[in-house]
């Protein structure tokens, strides 16, 4: 029984120009009831898919999946041209494929964001590589990892260099709920995040930058994986996600690949919550309050400005009250240590009272405590790169603030100088003496430093750019 499209193309009726590139899984020796749909990156030629594309497929057939890939030839980089396509390429599919078939759509890059809502409503499965859904709401799409409906993949590469892997941590922050109540197992075959070592943006594609990119200064990492062997790494990905999809029980890969993964992202998941920052921003604090004197520490979040910027740092009951703040507006332009913390803390002079016990206790030497705590714990292989081949970071002498109706320190942010591929931080800092008027201003230290989050996401990923 033919559908009422075909009958519409038999009857002349259900017409298109078809100008995507379709490839037939070779030899045709089994009926096709898996088809892909390809979307390309930004600007980033069809024609260069096809290597990979081909790849998945001969992957695929080791399961016994035999599938065609139809990459699309868009015509325009915008939301409705790549929509446009997949509804050509889903129409042809129905037209030409058993009933029965499923269909899977892989998109690279700002491709899956274009593509995000029509594999939603038109395929079975959805597979994004360097790209992420906007779990950090930042991103300029509403979909989110978790509450996106059909089963999804998501490939990142660990020297991308236009897409921090870091960011996944939020991805994978997203679906701790449904970990919790479905199983890691069900959560595996279903909404997999895989990092690829030593796999870059482009070579997702043919391993080349547009000329567009080019001009943008955009640019990866350097890898030792070649181009032949990332090809293998996503297509083995990939095989396994549609075989364990279609009722496969049998294929671990992924599984394997995507608790590797959560291991990666649980680390840095950890520098990113705001128990652990509340720890550090206590020891911080302690700094200033060094023995024999005792207290207890307790950090208040102010989750906006309006809020932190009216809030005060006080000792009630033998107890130091921190306020804190961190800055998540979107970053695309600043330098990598824009989104830092701002703290507000109790001066040494309204702790002690006492010059003879105060301490040289300065942004400069606070923002090396981090950089040095944070880089012990990292792997040996990170420390390794970041040594041989990462632009070295070092701290400057604190920028020095004055108070005032001009808020000074809360419009200055840390600095980052180059000084021939190495870097210098700057942090800004505030003292109000004990004495100032009015007196809920007296006694306090401003002053934005570094998170640790922000030394992983520099050792690994902008002092390799």
């Amino acid at each position: 029984m033919i559908s009422f499209l075909q009958f519409l193309y038999a009857l002349g009726i259900f017409k298109t120009n078809f100008n995507h590139i379709i490839l037939k899984n070779f030899p045709p020796t089994r009926e096709i009831k898996i088809v892909g749909i390809l979307m390309p990156g930004y600007q980033v030629p069809p024609n260069d898919y096809k290597d990979l594309s081909k790849e998945i497929q001969t992957t695929a057939k080791k399961n016994n999946l035999y599938l065609d890939i139809i990459i699309a030839n868009v015509q325009n980089t915008t939301t409705a041209s790549y929509e446009k396509s997949i509804d050509e390429i889903v129409d042809y599919i129905d037209l030409s494929y058993p009933p029965d078939k499923k269909t899977f759509l892989i998109a690279h890059s700002a491709g899956a964001t274009f593509s995000s809502n029509k594999a939603m409503e038109k395929c079975d499965f959805f597979i994004r590589m360097g790209s992420l859904f906007n779990s950090k709401n930042i991103l300029p799409n509403a979909n989110t990892v978790d509450s996106f409906p059909k089963p999804v993949l998501t490939i990142l590469g660990q020297n991308d260099g236009l897409l921090k892997y870091t960011l996944a941590s939020y991805e994978l922050a997203a679906l701790e709920q449904k970990i919790k109540t479905l199983g890691y197992d069900y959560l595996s075959v279903k909404k997999p995040i895989v990092i690829i070592p030593g796999l870059t943006h482009m070579q997702m594609a043919k391993g080349n930058f547009t000329e567009i990119a080019k001009k943008l200064g955009m640019k990866d990492l350097d890898t030792n994986l070649t181009l032949k062997d990332a090809h293998s790494k996503i297509a083995h990905v990939v095989a396994d996600f549609l075989s364990l999809n279609v009722g496969s029980t049998n294929n671990y890969f992924v599984k394997n690949s995507f608790k590797n993964t959560s291991e990666i992202l649980k680390k840095y998941g950890a520098f990113i919550k705001y128990d652990y920052l509340s720890v550090l921003i206590s020891n911080i604090q302690q700094l200033l309050a060094p023995p024999p004197i005792l207290f207890k520490f307790y950090n208040n979040w102010n989750y906006n400005l309006d809020l932190f910027l009216y809030s005060k740092p006080e000792i009630y009951n033998n107890t130091i009250i921190t306020q804190s703040f961190i800055n998540n507006t979107p970053a695309f332009n600043e330098n990598a240590f824009f989104n830092c913390l701002w703290l507000k803390l109790k001066s040494q002079q309204a702790i002690t009272n006492t010059l003879s016990v105060l301490q040289n206790v300065t942004a400069q030497s606070i923002n090396a405590r981090i950089f040095n705590a944070t880089f012990e714990i990292l792997t040996a292989h990170q420390q390794q790169n970041y040594l041989l081949l990462g632009k070295k970071l070092s701290f400057g002498q604190d920028i020095i603030t004055q108070p005032g109706p001009n808020l000074e320190w809360f419009k200055t942010n840390i600095k980052l100088t180059n000084f021939n591929n190495s870097f210098l931080l700057q942090s800004p800092t505030m003292y109000t003496n004990t004495t100032v008027s009015p007196e809920r201003f007296d006694g306090m230290y401003y002053v934005k430093v570094i998170t640790p989050a922000q030394v992983v996401d520099w050792v690994t990923f902008h002092s390799l750019k």
